[in-house]
């Protein structure tokens, strides 16, 4: 695609972002120009120390989440903010200590987390017609990033089983979702490809960057002014209300 092209359906999206709506599928045919999409979209709308991992069956994809959609435990986002509210219960992993500048395999990553924490993504699209729309769109999309509710620090990752955290989700006091192993597989190696493809990038990222590795809840949906509990052994770990 032509950079005016590129620079056009980033406008696009980030405006259909901030009002909250909906539009048709772009035309965008590639994943690298898709990817190239996103990373306009950040460069135009925060920044890059914001990033999830997505494993929906298809492969796995990478996008940066827009800082001013993230919070801290309990976090209310004002209604009308998201068009979809889809839930994920998910682990965060901070990584610091020039981990950008080395060549990392998914082993080496782990030297470079400095907190592991429970969190909420929610799911949005500003695709019409999701989820039947080609993927170059939804990656364009951001990968349907929303918000990110980043949780209480997990102390003891290490001795964490982090593909299946046990993580339940709650909406409203009730049950919604059931513990399940994460798509993503193995988050250290996913990790290293996420810093790999990062590296493909023309960005600069910060010192240090948090990312959301994938669901280990499954997808679900809920309604504006829900409150969503992320549980773990019958313990509360991350909350917010959309």
């Amino acid at each position: 695609m032509h950079d005016s092209e590129i620079a056009e359906i980033a406008r696009l999206l980030l405006a259909a972002r901030i009002a909250g709506r909906q539009v048709d599928p772009p035309p965008v045919a590639t994943h690298e120009d898709a990817y190239t999409i996103q990373t306009e979209i950040a460069r135009r709308d925060g920044g890059f120390g914001y990033w999830k991992l997505a494993a929906p069956g298809d492969g796995l994809f990478f996008s940066p989440i827009r800082p001013a959609m993230v919070g801290q435990n309990g976090i209310r986002f004002p209604e009308g903010t998201f068009v979809r509210i889809g839930i994920e219960g998910e682990i965060v992993v901070t990584l610091g200590g020039a981990f950008a500048e080395t060549a990392l395999t998914g082993g080496d990553i782990t030297r470079h987390v400095e907190k592991v924490h429970a969190g909420i993504e929610i799911v949005d699209t500003r695709i019409a017609g999701w989820p039947h729309v080609p993927r170059a769109p939804v990656i364009a999309d951001s990968m349907l990033s929303g918000a990110l509710a980043i949780g209480d620090q997990l102390e003891r990752w290490q001795e964490m089983d982090l593909v299946a955290p046990g993580f339940s989700i709650e909406v409203n006091g009730q049950v919604k979702a059931a513990p399940q192993p994460n798509n993503v597989g193995n988050i250290f190696a996913a990790l290293g490809k996420m810093l790999a493809h990062i590296r493909s990038l023309d960005i600069d990222l910060p010192d240090r960057i948090q990312v959301t590795t994938g669901s280990a809840t499954g997808l679900i949906f809920a309604e504006p002014g829900d409150h969503i509990a992320l549980k773990s052994a019958g313990r509360q770990v991350a909350e917010v209300r959309v």
